[in-house]
């Protein structure tokens, strides 16, 4: 989520990675951030991301690689017009 929101246009995960070094336990709130790594320009970004408990242990971090889909793209995959809106939807929030 952290490339829709940062790019503001939709992906799809090419490679994701998940380390989990502490357990999370179900039902106890977690704060969670991510950052954009770096990318080739317009077909694809990499991720990194922080899971950490109310005490700010870190108990899980994650790297991903995802492609960049312009709209083109997104309707070749049959994705379609409400998918967008629900997109806009959560950038706006």
């Amino acid at each position: 989520t952290t490339a829709i929101y940062r790019l503001r246009t939709l992906v799809v995960t090419k490679s994701i990675e998940v380390n989990f070094l502490k357990p999370v336990l179900v039902g106890l709130e977690m704060k969670v951030e991510g950052r954009l790594l770096g990318s080739d320009g317009s077909r694809e970004v990499s991720t990194e991301g922080f899971l950490t408990d109310p005490k700010g242990v870190l108990c899980a971090k994650a790297s991903g690689v995802f492609a960049i889909l312009n709209p083109e793209a997104a309707s070749r995959f049959g994705l379609d017009g409400s998918l967008q809106d629900d997109l806009e939807k959560f950038i706006s929030s």
